[in-house]
């Protein structure tokens, strides 16, 4: 059962009564929000050393914290530390976008570590070591069951990115800047 599931029944779950605890909001109201889609709390039930926390409509706003390994440099040491001064500076999630080195040790061991909220872009690695070209849905898709079952809490998976938004890319003034919505149009 998600926690939407749970506040739309009317009950407040132990990571909404610990999530308000947070922002300073009562667990009824925060409930109410989660159950209307106005706040989300990213926690996946594999993460087992999650602080719950949440996001949305008059709460704190949150920071987030980027790193990760490339194919020209890994080493999941240095990942665990970036996650490790992030959080102590105050990140209220991380994110992991690896594409280089063992990354499914990596994202577990994230994982393992991390006691905020950890998302990944799946897509990079459903690309990794590919022909662009060879890529299909199916790989896409296992790319993000594989990151759900290793316990990551949220993912970005550039849903505005289409076949019809093809030509408008090419009329921005600085074409795609993002990593996942260049590679996802050049496979479409």
């Amino acid at each position: 059962m998600t926690q939407v599931d749970i506040a739309k029944s009317g009950r407040i779950s132990r990571e909404v009564r610990l999530a308000a605890k947070n922002e300073h909001v009562s667990a009824e109201s925060l409930r109410k929000l989660v159950a209307s889609g106005k706040a989300v709390l990213p926690a996946n039930h594999l993460h087992k050393n999650l602080k719950p926390m949440a996001i949305g409509q008059g709460l704190k706003t949150k920071v987030n914290a980027n790193f990760g390994t490339s194919q020209l440099g890994s080493s999941l040491k240095e990942e665990l530390e970036k996650m490790d001064i992030a959080i102590k500076y105050g990140a209220d999630k991380v994110m992991d976008l690896s594409t280089g080195g063992n990354i499914d040790k990596i994202r577990k061991e994230i994982v393992k570590r991390s006691n905020v909220p950890v998302g990944t872009v799946p897509i990079y690695q459903a690309f990794v070591g590919k022909d662009i070209k060879d890529v299909t849905r199916d790989d896409m898709f296992a790319a993000i069951e594989k990151h759900c079952n290793d316990g990551v809490d949220f993912v970005t998976v550039h849903c505005g990115v289409t076949k019809k938004a093809l030509p408008l890319s090419k009329k921005r003034l600085a074409g795609v800047v993002s990593r996942g919505g260049s590679l996802l149009l050049k496979w479409i």
